[in-house]
């Protein structure tokens, strides 16, 4: 099994795993060309490492008997790491669960939602079904704010060609006053009309020229 260092707190941990057991930061996922081609990059200087220690002794091991023995020791040390970590964790909330609840309610009564999924996620392998509630309940709320702010900066921004109709109606363009409307045995092609001399063409549902009074 292969390891890597997570992005957040730097622990060790596996590349097969989903999130890091210490931190619950989520780990990136690579290409499974990428990590083939790594791979046999990675075992290719290992042998050759191994084939130069060996020296021709037909009594030492084989390479594929001693990278299973490292793998097999990486794995029980990741394994081992894992549970006490979650170990300290399920402790660590058991001896303080009134405290840790009651943050994460005060700071979603606040709206700060993205602090309360933090501090819910800091026990997110502990089995608690008030704790994992707070936790989806302040994860949606997060979620909701920021598609509102991206919302709310499409509404501040302009137009620009290659948009949908949709996202220039949810623009600071708006709806038009009129939409003119051409069709061809080949495309469809509409002028939406705005006021002194503003006018966006659309082929589809794509924006692909802007027409501006100066």
């Amino acid at each position: 099994m292969a390891l890597t260092t997570c992005s957040e707190c730097k622990a060790q941990i596996s590349t097969q795993a989903d999130a890091c057991p210490s931190c619950g930061a989520k780990v990136p996922r690579t290409s499974s060309v990428a990590k083939t081609l790594a791979g046999l990059l990675a075992l290719g200087a290992v042998l050759a490492i191994i084939g130069a220690m060996s020296g021709g002794d037909d009594t030492r091991p084989s390479a594929s008997a001693e990278l299973r023995a490292v793998d097999a020791k990486f794995e029980a040390e990741y394994q081992a790491k894992i549970a006490a970590d979650s170990a300290k964790r399920a402790q660590d909330f058991a001896a303080n669960r009134k405290t840790i609840i009651a943050k994460v309610q005060a700071l979603s009564r606040a709206g700060k939602w993205e602090d309360a999924y933090q501090a819910a996620n800091d026990y997110f392998d502990v089995d608690d079904a008030e704790l994992q509630k707070l936790k989806t309940i302040a994860d949606d709320k997060r979620s909701a704010v920021a598609v509102a702010q991206a919302r709310a900066a499409a509404k501040k921004s302009g137009v620009s060609v290659g948009m949908t109709k949709e996202q220039v109606v949810g623009s600071s363009w708006g709806r038009p006053e009129k939409i003119n409307t051409t069709s061809t045995a080949t495309r469809n092609r509409e002028q939406w009309v705005y006021g002194s001399g503003n006018y966006l063409y659309f082929e589809h549902d794509t924006l692909v020229s802007i027409q501006t009074s100066r």
